[in-house]
């Protein structure tokens, strides 16, 4: 998870404590005086931990969901606009094609959203497109129930905080245009790709040099993009009546294409990308606010939590060190069960398993926590293996866990993947583990599996 998407979940916690509803953030809280200072980052700990336990996760990513079905539906809408757009403007190839109808009918409007974008952002400094805006309020519809709505309206502060507001609207509205323009230049050229197309200019009042000098404006940049254009005299003769030969029929579609190209489709490919690299760039400097009301409260509770025990303190009378104490033998209901704790279980290892052992989905939040302890409590094992990963800091919070799982079975042992890692921390799982009572295991995990089997009492290290 990166840190905009920390910080969101951040924002999430802080505006559902804010609206009345309570965690149980014990836990979190634990781990939070665990990290250490600073302040930000115990708070983000904080915030991580609850939104696994609370499953406010689940909310984040369903309105990360929700804004990318309707972002993606608005691309596939334009594109599909823009590719009737373009088969308009050139007719059904019955009639030859008027070139200043066609390329108005392609630039104008795009070209005047555009100058409109320009002017609005400058003088609203920041206005993101009103196309944007008419897709934030869509997604507000959407997102208006339960946890997706503090979860959008997270969103909606970061952005504003962080003033990123704009450019992701920018980046929005100029996206759509870019697959508007796409799709206008598929159907071009497919067009002429497949169909006949003969191309005049036409007038009545106007006389030929006011359409030459036009023509040639308009093809003067795409032709420095290799894109031939009509000569002056390929240009008068296509007056009132259409010149049926291919050098001219083949340069006046490069005109329309290269105009379209160049004019139209690069513009708003640069802008958008401009627009998601200056949001990505605000994005990846925002910090939240650890100095507002909220941060000052939940900082202020955690520092009376570190007085009364600290991370490296003997435990007080809050956390008082239990040992294990499981159930009698004559209580197993089940040989062997296997239970994962925030890591992921190696393929090699889940091969190893016997056929009678149980293994039971990874526990990496409180409600996976809370399924598995139920499991537990149906299951009784005689033998319970927890496996966990070295690298990680053995917290108190693990510990709890470790004990309330041990206690719904007989034995219990812990075997620790990756004690080879130089990130490792064997001795301090060690030292924590036997301070509970529970046998810490490492290395060739086949003596695991005889244990899991029954046969031997314990697994060597």
């Amino acid at each position: 998870m990166n840190k905009f998407d920390q910080a969101w979940c951040y924002e999430i916690v802080r505006l559902h404590e804010h609206d009345g509803n309570r965690l149980d953030d014990g836990h979190a809280n634990l781990r939070a005086i665990e990290t250490g200072p600073p302040i930000e980052k115990q708070l983000l700990t904080r915030a991580l931990a609850l939104t696994r336990s609370a499953s406010l996760n689940r909310s984040l990513s369903d309105t990360r969901r929700v804004m990318r079905i309707i972002l993606l539906a608005v691309w596939v809408i334009s594109f599909l606009t823009g590719a009737s757009a373009g088969l308009a403007s050139l007719g059904d190839g019955t009639q030859p094609v008027n070139v200043i109808w066609a390329i108005g009918a392609l630039l104008l409007l795009p070209t005047t959203m555009l100058l409109v974008w320009l002017l609005m952002f400058v003088i609203r400094a920041g206005s993101g497109g009103w196309l944007g805006h008419w897709l934030e309020w869509l997604a507000g519809k959407f997102l208006r129930k339960g946890d997706t709505a503090i979860a959008w309206r997270a969103w909606l502060r970061m952005a504003a905080r962080a003033r990123t507001h704009q450019w992701w609207l920018a980046f929005i509205t100029h996206t759509a245009w870019f697959w508007v323009l796409s799709g206008m230049l598929v159907s071009l050229l497919l067009a002429f790709s497949l169909r006949h197309y003969t191309f005049v200019w036409q007038t009545t009042w106007l006389s030929e040099d006011v359409f030459v000098q036009f023509a040639r404006t308009v093809g003067t940049l795409p032709a420095q993009f290799g894109f031939a254009m009509p000569t002056a005299a390929d240009i008068r003769m296509s007056g009132n009546i259409p010149v049926d030969d291919p050098a001219v029929r083949l340069a006046w579609a490069n005109w329309l294409v290269g105009a379209l190209l160049v004019f139209g489709w690069i513009p708003r490919l640069v802008l958008a990308m401009l627009s998601l690299f200056l949001l990505q760039r605000a994005n990846a400097r925002y910090r939240i606010d650890a100095h507002d009301a909220y941060a000052l409260q939940i900082q202020h509770k955690l520092e009376q939590l570190a007085r009364v025990y600290g991370v490296d303190a003997p435990p007080g009378p809050v956390m008082v060190r239990q040992r294990l104490v499981g159930i009698e033998s004559d209580q197993a209901l089940s040989p062997s069960v296997v239970a994962v704790l925030e890591t992921d279980l190696p393929t090699q290892l889940h091969a190893q398993m016997p056929v009678d052992t149980v293994l039971l989905p990874p526990v990496d939040d409180y409600v996976s926590r809370k399924q598995t302890e139920q499991r537990l409590l149906e299951l009784k094992p005689h033998r319970l293996l927890l496996i966990a990963d070295a690298r990680q800091t053995p917290d108190r919070g693990m510990m709890r866990t470790i004990l309330a799982f041990g206690s719904r079975a007989v034995h219990t042992e812990v075997y620790l993947l990756h004690s080879d890692d130089e990130r490792a921390r064997v001795a301090s799982w060690e030292k924590q583990l036997s301070e509970i009572n529970v046998p810490m295991q490492k290395g060739d995990f086949a003596a695991q599996t005889r244990w899991l089997k029954g046969l031997t009492n314990h697994a060597p290290e």
